[in-house]
């Protein structure tokens, strides 16, 4: 079920005209809805068929549309909002908006990538690499080498873990000194020699 007017939104998304459009069922061989997971979405699941099952509108549903013209690149994101047309009690229209979101959901996925790469040369990097908090000296992250020059046996065991007693001079991370110093004027620690215990 979908409005008579489907207008520019439905070309825009299963790259058909109106024309094209109109007559054809919310069902359809040529295209279909799939979730963000990249699953076929279930007939059941479909925006007007929910509207229908539920008798409410639909709000913000985030699905992937998969659209036959081969001369475009096949797959879209789009967000989608549903209203049903009641008549006499019955739901005579259910009218779907499109919204074109696929430049988004690819620059989220980018990030995702982008964090896990990150996360990669974080914790199996050949440096010891630790974090912490400037307040209480107590370690926030840290990656497993760090754990295996300080004594720890994993990650875990470490978070939480003060810092002081790894420096061979407790001084060494007295808040006055200007490792603390020039960490917070300038956001980090240029390359500096301490020693420190294991």
């Amino acid at each position: 079920l979908y409005e008579k007017s489907v207008g520019e939104s439905l070309d825009l998304t299963v790259s058909a005209t109106e024309a094209q459009m109109l007559g054809k069922t919310a069902i359809d061989k040529d295209w279909h809805f799939f979730n963000a997971d990249g699953t076929v979405m279930e007939v059941e699941k479909y925006p007007v068929n929910q509207v229908i099952a539920k008798r409410q509108p639909l709000r913000n549903l985030v699905a992937g549309v998969h659209r036959p013209n081969k001369e475009l690149e096949n797959d879209v994101w789009v967000l989608i909002n549903a209203n049903p047309v009641i008549v006499n009690d019955e739901i005579v229209q259910v009218i779907v908006t499109f919204v074109d979101i696929t430049e988004r959901m690819r620059a989220e996925e980018a990030l995702r990538e982008s964090e896990r790469k990150y996360r990669n040369l974080y914790h199996y990097a050949h440096v010891g690499l630790f974090e912490t908090d400037l307040l209480d000296a107590k370690i926030i992250a840290c990656n497993q080498r760090y754990c295996d020059l300080a004594g720890f046996p994993t990650v875990d065991s470490a978070i939480g873990m003060d810092t002081i007693h790894l420096y061979t001079n407790p001084s060494d991370r007295d808040s006055e000194k200007p490792l603390t110093t020039i960490a917070f004027c300038c956001g980090y620690i240029p390359r500096t020699l301490l020693y420190v215990s294991s």
